[in-house]
């Protein structure tokens, strides 16, 4: 897996699906992507970066993910409230703290 940008979403209109060559299930969202990714090579001590391009990929060929700390449970003003559970909820062998 490489992180990505989508440069395009297209609509996948139904005169169209019997000249890509998805299966049914690939098609399903009705979209398809063009994708845009780098990956870093190493030659002979030398690090540079590839950039390749997929095109018609499906959406079945993405995984979408938050980047560490993006996602709304690491806002300021998120909501919070401690939570309280009564004691009989919890096994006696567990009560004990000693």
């Amino acid at each position: 897996m490489h992180p990505c940008r989508i440069i395009e979403r297209y609509e996948i209109y139904e005169e169209y699906e019997d000249q890509l060559d998805f299966e049914e299930e690939d098609i399903e969202h009705g979209y398809i992507y063009t994708l845009e990714f780098e990956v870093r090579k190493e030659v002979d001590d030398e690090t540079f970066l590839e950039r390749h391009e997929i095109t018609n990929a499906p959406r079945k060929s993405l995984l979408f993910a938050n980047r560490d700390y993006t996602s709304d449970i690491f806002l300021k003003n998120a909501f919070r409230h401690e939570m309280i559970l009564p004691d009989d909820v919890f096994p006696e062998a567990w009560m004990n703290l000693n």
